[in-house]
């Protein structure tokens, strides 16, 4: 295994991790931003003839993860990985977005707001 693509692949790794914890505690539009540059990153160090359709990323993705001889690297295997969880982060980042955080926005303005009223009295 090349050691700059090993250390990319650790490195996507780590990015994506990081994103989704982000995206649980803080903000669901930071972490699917952190995520798609993952994403990014999984795309461009994938193989050419596989980038270019979307049944070609799809039958990479297939054989990569599911490869039982295990002849591929395992930072193609992290790259397939990032890339076939997309739709998936997509979701629940959207729904964190339009859902969860509004929430947290509002609680945060009630408990201001109680605060004020509580240093009133």
């Amino acid at each position: 295994m090349d050691k700059p693509s090993k250390t990319r692949g650790i490195i996507t790794f780590i990015i994506a991790i990081i994103a989704v914890i982000v995206m649980i505690a803080t903000s669901g539009l930071l972490g699917l931003i952190l995520y798609l540059f993952a994403v990014v990153i999984s795309f461009l160090s994938i193989d050419k003839e596989n980038r270019h359709s979307v049944s070609a990323l799809i039958n990479y993705t297939k054989n990569t993860v599911c490869n039982t001889h295990k002849e591929t690297l395992l930072s193609n295997d992290i790259f397939a990985i990032i890339i076939a969880l997309f739709p998936v982060i997509l979701l629940i980042s959207c729904f964190m977005i339009f859902y969860i955080d509004p929430l947290r926005a509002a609680e945060n303005a009630l408990n201001d707001a109680f605060d004020e009223l509580d240093s009133l009295f």
